[in-house]
């Protein structure tokens, strides 16, 4: 069983982990290949993620509109007109309280240096180049939540030093989580779409994938948007024993019979429980998720512009039916 993950670009080290243990393999869409982190890295290696470009061809374009604007955006200061929370993290300066539209920024991106020819309008790019913005901040916040849990850890062993006691609760933890931040959710949503639909090679592909992410917010505004039915079903999961390598694992197993099943379904209906409670899942760490089955092709839910429109290419590409899971953070 197939996982797309969507519409973040990277993928957090623990969520990867637990993916491992739910379905046989994910893909992650990026505008063109970039370095990404060890263990993603690791992860594809062995064949469990595949990283799926679009624009690779437009890599340098890309890379040189980043950088003007991070020029362009240093210049104007943290008051700046179109200074966003990408550029003032990449920079260490203070976030501003409202969030830029995404159109604002790729405007001044395309705008270039003076006495340049504007390039024409073209969406595919500019979902591209909002996309590979978002990469850059997702992959450096990720170095930040790292610093602050080494600085939580070290908080933690100082206390046990200087008292003897092991600190009870685990919130003592530096502010921060694993997952990149839901900065601007539905531009990321708008952006990923367009890209997706429009210059996936869906040929080929499963009917039936399942469609991961771990945005409330992403899901909340798809499902907000839908008039459909649409069942739901949350799932959570202890983890017991590893299970040996070149054993099934049984709750992943279970799982993906489970979607199966509602996908054969002629209702699209879900187990309720979707797994039972007695399996012990074969993960790292305890795992919880809020599945979703949404009668309506994947193309036409996820398929909409920023202003809610629909994408008028690819409405066909796949089965009416969608599986959609968010993972909690």
């Amino acid at each position: 069983m197939e996982a797309i993950y969507f519409p973040h670009t990277v993928i957090p080290e623990p969520v990867l982990a637990n993916l491992e243990h739910l379905v046989d393999s994910v893909e992650v869409l990026q505008p063109c290949r970039r370095e990404v982190p060890e263990f993603m890295a690791a992860y594809a290696a062995k064949g469990f993620l595949s990283i799926y470009t679009v624009m690779a061809d437009h890599k340098a374009r890309l890379e040189a509109a980043l950088q003007g604007f991070e020029a362009f955006a240093q210049t104007a200061g943290p008051g700046g007109d179109l200074v966003t929370r990408f550029v003032a993290l990449s920079k260490g300066s203070p976030a501003p309280d409202d969030e830029r539209v995404a159109s604002q920024i790729v405007s001044a991106m395309k705008r270039g240096r003076a006495g340049t020819r504007r390039p024409p309008e073209d969406p595919a790019f500019e979902a591209a180049l909002f996309l590979f913005m978002a990469q850059t901040y997702d992959l450096r916040n990720m170095e930040v939540q790292k610093d602050l849990k080494s600085a939580g850890d070290t908080q933690k062993k100082l206390f046990q030093s200087l008292t003897g006691e092991v600190p009870m609760d685990e919130k003592t933890d530096f502010p921060g989580h694993d997952a990149p931040d839901d900065y601007m959710p539905r531009q990321r949503l708008a952006a990923w779409s367009n890209l997706f639909f429009n210059r996936r090679a869906l040929q080929g592909m499963d009917k039936g994938p399942v469609w991961m992410t771990h945005s409330r917010p992403v899901v909340e505004h798809l499902l907000e948007e839908a008039p459909f039915s649409v069942q739901t079903v949350h799932l959570e999961a202890t983890p017991g024993a590893p299970v040996p390598e070149g054993r099934q694992d049984p709750w992943k197993a279970a799982f993906q019979e489970a979607l199966s099943r509602a996908w054969e379904d002629p209702g699209f209906c879900l187990d309720d429980p979707l797994v039972e409670a007695s399996i012990p899942f074969g993960g790292p760490a305890p795992f919880a998720a809020t599945v979703h089955a949404v009668h309506q092709a994947p193309a036409a839910l996820f398929g909409r512009r920023l202003d809610g429109s629909l994408i008028p290419e690819g409405q066909e590409a796949l089965d009416g039916k969608t599986l959609l899971v968010c993972l909690d953070p």
